[in-house]
């Protein structure tokens, strides 16, 4: 699967692509390494309405391919790697959002 993503999109942009794959996940995105710098995932994530030129500077598009069985953490790294961009998937269970393992 890819995701097609460009720099006027919003991350509530990209979400909405995404779950359309994966109705019970969503993505959370950062600017910085949430782990190495003790952020926390509930307080530092980006706003939904942050666009990613704002976070990575000019884009004018990026394919990230994935597969539906590829680890979450592997589908993260994708995003550090090819964008540098910090990105959490979390699942829904039973109306509750829990860090995806």
């Amino acid at each position: 699967m890819e995701l097609l993503l460009s720099g006027k999109m919003t991350i509530k942009e990209i979400n909405r692509i995404f779950q359309k794959y994966f109705p019970y996940l969503k993505l959370e995105f950062y600017d910085s390494d949430r782990v190495s710098e003790q952020i926390s995932l509930w307080d530092d994530h980006l706003d939904r309405s942050t666009r990613l030129c704002d976070v990575v500077g000019d884009l004018d598009s990026k394919i990230i391919e994935f597969d539906a069985t590829d680890p979450v953490a592997e589908f993260e790294r994708k995003f550090e790697s090819q964008l540098g961009l910090y990105v959490s998937v979390f699942q829904n269970i039973n109306g509750v959002w829990y860090r995806a393992a």
